[in-house]
């Protein structure tokens, strides 16, 4: 690994984990009693902070490789899905 490479893993982490905390952050106060979530602001929070790895992976791919890396990633993504599926077939 290189050094882009290095500095590219911390990104993610950072990203992923900034993201993820930024909305889960709330719901760890409201579970230590500091204040009420409703309950429909609660599951909203917790699943947006859910997307932070996939923020993290676009955005720096985005960032390194453009627009051409970006529908590299996709399909990617949908041909692991549709294997997965297939494999459970």
């Amino acid at each position: 690994m290189n050094l882009s490479e290095n500095t590219n893993i911390y990104c993610y982490f950072f990203i992923s984990f900034t993201w993820s905390w930024i909305f889960w952050f709330p719901l760890v106060l409201a579970s230590a009693g500091l204040f009420v979530l409703e309950n429909l602001l609660f599951w909203t929070l917790f699943r947006v902070g859910i997307f932070g790895p996939f923020i993290g992976a676009f955005l720096l791919t985005y960032l390194n490789e453009g627009k051409a890396g970006i529908d590299k990633l996709w399909k990617k993504f949908w041909n692991l899905k549709i294997a997965l599926i297939i494999t459970m077939l």
